[in-house]
């Protein structure tokens, strides 16, 4: 359990990442390290590339003058299986990020989350690199225009009683689409989540 800050029954939740919440899973603010700030304190792993360099982070002011995570494609970060990420038929993952570049033909998607590349959210090139890039959340494709200008807010849920999934971009729905949304297997997910 978290060893800073106000006792739960004195946290007024003003702070980014509510350490007093038991369903926020998961919250990495990047304020100069890579650590989660949600009441699970998660072990986040680095992992290096497929050349095998030397896993070396670096930050930059994000929005509004936070921290933000320079990610160049060297690295992956990998969040071990454990309390509260086993066995959940409802989930969302939202992600703040400014892209550099955009994927094209020759390199077909980038990667922000993936979990059994069922719980997950890529950003694809367009069919055969005529079309435009495209968000492909939780297995379902949503055409969103995409910007490298500013910082554009992502969030994908999944609900598998309901079988529905919901894609937004800056706090807009862009997608709803029931049909498709995986149940957690047999003793929930097992394997690690990848944060790239």
């Amino acid at each position: 359990m978290r060893s800073m800050g106000l006792p739960c029954d004195q946290f007024a939740g003003s702070a980014f990442c509510n350490y007093c919440n038991p369903d926020l899973l998961l919250c990495l603010q990047f304020e100069g390290g890579i650590r989660d700030e949600s009441m699970y304190q998660r072990a986040i792993m680095l992992d290096a590339s497929e050349d095998g360099g030397a896993v070396n982070p670096s930050f930059v002011f994000g929005d509004g003058g936070f921290g933000a995570l320079a990610l160049d494609g060297s690295f992956a970060m990998t969040v071990p299986s454990g309390p509260g990420l086993t066995n959940h038929h409802e989930f969302t993952v939202e992600i703040l990020a400014k892209m550099s570049s955009l994927p094209s033909a020759d390199a077909s998607r980038y990667g922000l989350f993936d979990r059994n590349g069922v719980m997950s959210m890529f950003l694809y090139a367009g069919d055969g690199g005529a079309g435009l890039p495209h968000l492909r959340c939780m297995n379902h494709d949503v055409d969103v225009t995409f910007t490298t200008e500013r910082y554009m807010h992502f969030a994908c849920t999944a609900n598998a009683d309901t079988d529905r999934v919901n894609a937004y971009l800056d706090g807009q729905r862009v997608f709803v689409e029931e049909g498709g949304t995986a149940m957690p297997p047999d003793g929930g997910w097992t394997n690690p989540l990848f944060l790239l």
